[in-house]
């Protein structure tokens, strides 16, 4: 059995939106391990001094038990362009540790920044994020992502993002792709359509 990770930002020294990251640790062990019990993030997310200012990336590493929990700051990559890489195969549901399939496809990105994952003719993922789409007036989620983040669910539950099945023929009838993930908000990354090769 893979182990799993969560990556939890933590900001000012205050853990942000906790309760979305608890309930997908929670429906992981129980959906892959069987497991009901609830698992004790508090006892791991002492946050040590040295990062109690700014932006922090505490990813914690788990299965039946939490293995280990780390922290560093947070320095985004800039991704200025996305290069569409086509997999029918590729599963990540869950947030696994092992990324073997997800790195073997960001290889094939060439001189772009990121990839932007197509499986079965519709836009999934990036390598490390969901993607949001800008019609002109509201913000549209791929329906079917390979791993429902936790950003993005709390992005749809607050009415900001809708759900949408975008085909790669879709893609031109948008002006932007917005990166979103815990550390990444809708807006951060924002990526013109013609930057998608």
């Amino acid at each position: 059995m893979c182990r799993l990770i969560e990556t939890i930002q933590v900001y000012n020294g205050t853990v942000l939106h906790g309760e979305y990251h608890l309930r997908r640790i929670y429906e992981s062990r129980k959906n892959l391990l069987g497991c009901t019990d609830t698992l004790d993030l508090d006892s791991v997310l002492e946050i040590p001094q040295k990062f109690s200012e700014g932006r922090v990336k505490c990813r914690v590493i788990y299965d039946r038990v939490i293995h280990d929990a780390t922290f560093s700051y947070y320095t985004p990559l800039p991704v200025k362009n996305l290069k569409l890489v086509y997999s029918d195969t590729i599963e990540y549901s869950y947030k696994y540790e092992n990324r073997e399939e997800i790195n073997r496809l960001r290889s094939q990105r060439g001189l772009c920044d990121e990839i932007l994952i197509v499986k079965h003719g519709r836009i999934t993922d990036t390598s490390f994020s969901n993607v949001a789409f800008f019609d002109g007036n509201k913000w549209i989620t791929p329906a079917n992502p390979l791993l429902e983040g936790t950003c993005r669910q709390r992005l749809l539950d607050n009415n900001i993002l809708t759900e949408g099945d975008i085909t790669v023929s879709d893609v031109p009838s948008y002006t932007h792709v917005s990166l979103i993930n815990s550390m990444l908000q809708l807006h951060d990354d924002l990526i013109p359509i013609d930057k998608i090769t």
